[in-house]
């Protein structure tokens, strides 16, 4: 009985095991005004993410960068904590405009910066959730400013 022990124990694995690193990032969402929303991208460090993103704006589908920094929250090897608080940049130019022009004007947006704060999700299968709150900024026949509320859920690999 006790020979079968070492198998039982190697067949059960450990009791707690690592989640698996993860190294890239896809996710869409909804929210106000940026009404849907798509985001791929990698992690260049274990917080910190670096994503393409595109999105309709009301009226204008814009497309860019962005990067999020995942603070707080136990350090786990390879992959961002699971539960963390965000800290996000963008910026993002209007893709039906041509060549790229930062200015703007009623309906339509030319480019936008912005600015984010939220909660992050992260789960050991790689299910990804992200609620940002923040400001958008740009150029309106003059400076303009507006919030920028989103929720996205994805897969981190």
């Amino acid at each position: 009985m006790l020979r079968c022990l070492p198998v039982l124990l190697l067949l059960a694995g450990p009791a707690h095991a690592e989640p698996d690193p993860v190294h890239g990032l896809v996710a869409i969402g909804i929210g106000a005004p940026n009404l849907l929303h798509a985001t791929a991208g990698g992690f260049v460090l274990d917080r910190l993410s670096v994503e393409a993103r595109g999105g309709v704006w009301i009226f204008n589908a814009l497309a860019g960068v962005g990067a999020t920094y995942h603070a707080l929250g136990d350090d786990q090897p390879g992959r961002p904590p699971r539960h963390a608080l965000l800290i996000d940049a963008q910026a993002q130019l209007n893709v039906d405009q041509w060549p790229p022009d930062l200015s703007g004007g009623g309906e339509r947006i030319g480019g936008l910066v912005g600015v984010a704060g939220g909660y992050g999700l992260l789960t050991d299968g790689g299910f990804l959730l992200r609620v940002r709150a923040g400001a958008i900024f740009h150029e309106d026949a003059g400076f303009g400013a507006g919030p920028d509320f989103t929720v996205g859920a994805g897969w981190a690999f």
